[in-house]
This record gives C-alpha cells, sequence and structure tokens, in this order.
C-alpha cells in the first residue's frame, strides 16, 4: 500500500501557507527513509522554485468553503477525499520533521484512522491540557490534535471523515448543542474532529495514549513559564547546526516540531533546508 504526507495550504493576508509547505517538504525529503512522498492541495500559485519538493499537487475539491474565511480550516474534511494514497498523515504546514517517522508508520497502519492526543512543550514535558482544552475536559471529548493525524481508506475512516464534513458545515449549531459548557466561539478542527470521534464511536480506537505520536507544540502559553509571552521567538535561542539538529534553549528537538509563529520560518532556514537537500 502506498504511504505519504497530506498538507492542506491556503494563503491569507500576511501568511505564505504555501512557503511553509515548501519547508515543510524539505524536512520530509532530509529525513524520510521509507515513505517520503508528499502531496500539497491548494488553489493557490505555488512556486517553480517549489515544484520540485512535491509529489503531487492537488486542487481544492470541489469548491473553496474557505473562501470567505480568515483561519481557512473549513476545507479539511476533504482530506480523505483529496489523498493519493492509501495511507496518510496529515500534517499543518507550520511544521518540520526532525526525524524519521518510519517506526511510526508501522504501528499507525493498525489503525484505520488515529490521532495524537497529547503534545510536548520544548524542553520534552508532556503538557497538561487542563488549563488550555476547558472545551475538551467539560463536554468529555477526546484530547486529540488534528494538526497531526492519520488515516487508512476504510469504511470507519470514510464515516469519520462524512461525519466530520457535517460538523464543520454546521459547526454553530453542533457546537451549541454538542459542547454546551466552555462552548468554542469558532470553527477549531481539534474540536471538531473529538465531536466526530465521539458522535462515531470511535474514540476508543483512534486515540491510544500509549501510542506516542506526540509532537512539539510552541505555542507559548503551554510552556511552562512563569508569565505569559505573545511569542516564543521573542523569548528563546533557536538554531540548526550542521547535522539537522534544531536546539531551542539549548534542548534537542525531536520528531515533529510546531512552530506556531510564522516568523520562525526565516530566509535563512528555508535556505538551509534547500542546501541540506542538495
Amino acid at each position: 500500500m502506498n504511504k505519504g504526507f497530506l498538507v492542506i495550504a491556503q494563503n491569507s493576508e500576511g501568511i505564505d501557507y504555501v512557503r511553509q509547505a515548501y519547508a515543510l517538504a524539505l524536512s520530509i525529503k532530509k529525513t524520510q527513509s521509507r515513505y517520503s512522498s508528499i502531496s500539497l492541495i491548494t488553489n493557490d500559485q505555488v512556486s517553480e522554485q517549489y515544484l520540485h519538493v512535491f509529489d503531487h499537487i492537488i486542487p481544492i475539491p470541489w469548491k473553496d468553503h474557505a473562501e470567505e474565511s480568515n483561519w481557512k480550516v473549513e476545507n479539511r474534511w476533504k482530506f480523505i477525499h483529496a489523498s493519493p494514497y492509501d495511507e496518510t498523515i496529515v500534517l499543518d504546514t507550520d511544521m518540520l520533521v526532525l526525524e524519521d517517522l518510519a517506526d511510526k508508520w508501522d504501528l499507525l497502519s493498525h489503525h484505520d484512522i488515529f490521532f495524537t492526543s497529547s503534545v510536548k512543550d520544548y524542553r520534552g514535558n508532556v503538557v497538561s491540557n487542563e488549563l488550555n482544552r476547558q472545551v475538551f475536559v467539560h463536554n468529555d471529548l477526546p484530547n486529540i490534535y488534528f494538526a497531526f493525524h492519520y488515516f487508512k481508506k476504510t469504511p470507519n475512516a470514510f464515516a469519520f471523515y462524512k461525519t466530520l464534513e457535517f460538523i464543520v458545515n454546521n459547526w454553530q449549531t453542533t457546537y451549541s448543542k454538542l459542547t454546551p459548557k466552555a462552548k468554542q466561539r469558532w470553527l477549531s478542527m481539534d474540536v471538531s474532529a473529538a465531536i466526530a470521534l465521539k458522535i462515531t464511536g470511535m474514540d476508543d480506537i483512534a486515540v491510544q495514549p500509549m501510542l506516542d505520536t506526540a509532537f512539539t507544540h510552541m505555542k507559548p502559553n503551554i510552556q511552562g513559564w512563569p508569565m505569559a509571552y505573545d511569542s516564543w521567538i521573542k523569548e528563546c535561542d533557536c538554531y540548526f547546526n550542521d547535522e539537522f539538529e534544531l536546539f531551542v534553549n539549548q534542548f534537542k528537538q525531536r520528531g515533529i516540531f510546531h512552530y506556531v509563529e510564522n516568523e520562525f520560518l526565516t530566509d535563512s532556514i528555508v535556505e538551509y533546508l534547500e542546501k541540506i537537500n542538495d
């Protein structure tokens, strides 16, 4: 069965998500020993400079449901329809893959669909979710992160995505009825996917904490700092060494690094990624 990574990029004012996807693709090509195919879903123009690193560039299926949106998440229920792979790992564009995920593919292949249920701070500590994930705690939802998930094209996975389609297209009504406590006031793929898993009864089989798929999440308010900061970049020293190892405040980053802030992806980092792929 063919396996690969899938990412969607829709540029918005001030942020070039296609450029982020390009950097992610370069990191995947550098690190992966067995499965390095990556496909980009986008209706935006892709620079000729970027074309060589993507195995497929796929137009957004049907119409663009996020055309009037600032967050551009309304098309993400289409992943299973757009993916050219039998088995797919979905990633957010603002990520870099720093290590080989071959062993993760072997573990994930036993599932129809799988979501990571924990994230780590830059020190490698698993983040406590109670403070930042109140909608999940108070509404008894599975604590999942849509930014990294896996699916196989099976009836169970299609049933999940069909349910997700309905929730995304009717999120305000759905959230009011099914998450009345600490109600989410904007469309969240984490919340929508958690509700879909609960409705389909897949929450127990698609979320298993013992399978370590946690990624490093650089959202500032989950780093365990005594003060609240708007930006982690302003508070941390970070650099790559010659072996494509990333350090944040002297802590080596492992696995998948979710840098969150577009300012992290400087031209020098993109040039470095290009150089190590030559």
